[in-house]
Formats: C-alpha cells, structure tokens, sequence
C-alpha cells in the first residue's frame, strides 16, 4: 500500500490502516515529500529567503545520513551572504534527535561522547577558522577520518595503560566559510555550495524583510510548525533500504577521466546525490526483484541540476560556471564571436568589463570548449571559436545522453 504524501488531504494521511490480523494501526505521519517543489516551498517557510536549489541540496545531504556514505557540505561565501540559512533552515526540518549542533567543537570532543552518539548524526559545524596552516588541518583531521571511513580512533594513554576509543560513524557535516580556497583534502570529502552575494538576492532578502513587518496575522510560526511535524515524521519513518542506478555504467563512461579527483567526487558527489532522492521515495517506489529500490532518470535529472555548480567548483568553471553558460547559450555555435560580444551577452544593463569576461573565456578555453583565434591587440578583441564541445556536459552527461546510453 502506498504510504501517504505531504501533499495528501489530511482525511488521507489520517486515516488508520488495518493490520493483516484486523487490528487497526494508525498511520504515521505524512512520509513522502513532493518533489522538489513542495520540500523547497517548506524550507522557505522555516525563512530561507531564495537559494531554493542550494537549499533543497542540503535538506537531501541531511536526510542521506542514514545512508552508509552521508553527504557533507561545506557553505561558502561572504559575511552576510546567508551561509548560515542555507546551513540551518533544512535543518529546522530534521528530527532534533539527529542534529548536533557543534558551531564551536574542539577534536577530542568527538571521541570522548557516548558511544555511538555520532552514528546517522547530522553535524552542524561553525565557520571554518581563517588559518590555513598545519595546526588548523590537524584540527578538521578527525573529520575527515569520519567522513572517509566512517569511524574516528585514538589511542590514548590512562593510568599508564594505552586505551584506545573508537566512535563509529558515519554522520553527515556541514560548516560554513568565507575562505576562497579550502584545504584541498577537506574540500574534496564535501559538496562546496557558493552562496548568491548579488543584487538581485539582497532584493529579495529585503523585500522578505520588509514583507515580515507589515500589518496583519501572522501565521508564519504556525506555518512552521506543520512544516516541521510533516517532515519529523517523514524522517524517521526512513528505514535502511539498498538502492541501485541502473544507468551508473552510462554515467562513469561519460565523467571526464583526466582528473584524479573524479573517482572521490563521482561517489561522494553524483552517485550519493542520485541515491538519497531515490532513497527518500522508498515509501511510493516499487523494489525490484531483489528487494531494491532503482533509480530512474528523473532522479539523475534532479541530482543533476544541483550537483553541477558544485563540480564545477571542484575541478571545473569554478565560479564562473554560471557565466560560461550564459556565453554558451546567446552567442551561436556555428559562427566565431569576440570578447566583446561575449561581454554584451553577458552583461544585463551593459557589457560586462572586458577583464571579468576574459577570465570566463580563459576557462572555457582551458577546458577545450572554445579555442583563441586571434588575440586581440590595442582596441580591437581576441576572436574565439567553439570547438563543438559544451559547457554543459563538460562535467556530467544531459539526461537525453545516458538515456539513449543506458537503452542501448
């Protein structure tokens, strides 16, 4: 029998269920987010202005730490640029059984808890301090070790005798940083989220400012309490469940080999991603003969358009990912452009500066994307040219892609 929805009447949810022997058992809570739109519209409620994409990413890195390999999250941006909402208003929807709030934790914190107190656990870490030395790897080393294997050790020595603590994993972490760079090796074990710092999103932050000010009811604290009790109990009625993509041989033959870093990222960032969404339809999906859950191709499709401007961040476009397809999508493919009309199809009141462009360019060329005809000299513009391939399977195959892949 199909479990009920968060978009189901409450007649629906509420209505008891007869066991195999006629007692009657009461449902549970709504179990089954309506995806995406309805988890994203919840998240704004608990008042996260915007960042829909970035936020319905870590609400899915939260509810994956129930999975063997949870996905952490590291949250970068400027001081005031909202990293913290985007770190903590999916977690208002997470039991507060399972989230840890650490915004200051030292190392050996980990280790000396109650056994077991880190398993399945979702830890909200501060922001990350600004040193980049020895000392300050040392202290994030206990992480990784817990985000690697799943487990963190220590020996130590008591009354003369060595002990050793061991503090089984895994959990699911996340920080916020106004850094650029990141240790490498932390970076690496984590989705890296840029939070918007444009105009257009203060706009919005200050309409919703001004919008929480004026005259009249105010159900937003009701509002968020439904939203919490619907997604409590959807969260804790997830049960281990195997899930398998039938589409994953598509997928590893198409990410692009010349990084090292793809066999980490490809796991922790795409395969885990697409897991946790087919994971969190567990209660409405049918299994296969085996007893697992499979993901379909909308599942790719979702994970896709969230887990693109993060690999980009790791081994792509960097930050100008967003810029590049905006180059790619005005200017034709079948003509040469210069810096200068790539620099008026990006800007919005204007032609963005020549500099800001060329770095944009710069990257597409380095990735084989356009090549440089000839460079500019004086007042006259570099001219490039496509080379047929695109920005937009730089790093992951389109749906259209693995799909003809996987059917053939």
């Amino acid at each position: 029998m199909l479990m009920p929805t968060i978009n189901d009447p409450p007649a629906k949810r509420n209505r008891p269920e007869p066991s195999r022997n006629g007692a009657v058992i009461p449902r549970p809570e709504p179990l089954e987010p309506g995806f995406p739109d309805t988890v994203i519209r919840d998240i704004a409620t608990m008042g996260l202005v915007g960042e829909e994409d970035k936020g319905l990413l870590v609400y899915f890195a939260y509810s994956s730490r129930k999975l063997d390999n949870p996905i952490s999250v590291i949250i970068q941006g400027p001081s005031g640029s909202g990293k913290d909402e985007i770190q903590r208003r999916p977690a208002d929807l997470m039991p507060p059984e399972d989230v840890i709030d650490a915004m200051s934790i030292t190392p050996n914190a980990l280790y000396y808890g109650e056994p077991g107190w880190l398993e399945h656990k979702i830890i909200l870490g501060g922001e990350r301090k600004h040193e980049d030395s020895d000392e300050q790897r040392d202290r994030t080393a206990a992480i990784r070790q817990m985000l690697s294997h799943g487990y963190i050790t220590k020996s130590t020595v008591e009354n003369l005798q060595t002990q050793k603590i061991r503090q089984e994993g895994p959990v699911c972490y996340t920080e916020t940083t106004t850094k650029d760079s990141i240790f490498e090796e932390d970076v690496n074990r984590c989705f890296q989220i840029s939070a918007d710092d444009s105009e257009g999103q203060t706009v919005k932050v200050l309409d919703a400012i001004g919008e929480s000010w004026l005259p009249g009811p105010d159900r937003s604290e009701q509002a968020q309490e439904q939203a919490r009790k619907r997604h409590w109990g959807f969260q804790r009625a997830l049960k281990r469940v195997v899930v398998r993509i039938p589409y994953a041989k598509a997928l590893t033959a198409a990410m692009p080999k010349q990084h090292v870093k793809v066999r980490r990222i490809f796991r922790r960032h795409v395969i885990a991603l697409i897991e946790v969404i087919a994971y969190l339809h567990q209660f409405i999906r049918p299994r296969n003969s085996f007893g697992q859950l499979e993901a379909t191709l909308e599942d790719y499709a979702l994970a896709r358009r969230l887990v693109l401007g993060s690999l980009h961040l790791a081994i792509g476009l960097g930050k100008d990912f967003a810029k590049c397809q905006e180059i790619e999508k005005k200017l034709p493919q079948d003509k040469q452009f210069t810096t200068a009309e790539a620099a008026a199809a990006l800007g919005k009141d204007g032609p963005l500066s020549r500099k800001v462009t060329g770095e944009a360019l710069a990257k597409m060329a380095t990735h084989g994307i356009i090549k440089l005809v000839r460079k500019g000299i004086g007042t006259k513009p570099s001219v490039w040219e496509w080379t047929g391939k695109t920005v937009d399977e730089l790093l992951l195959p389109s749906v259209a892609r693995v799909r003809e892949a996987y059917v053939r």
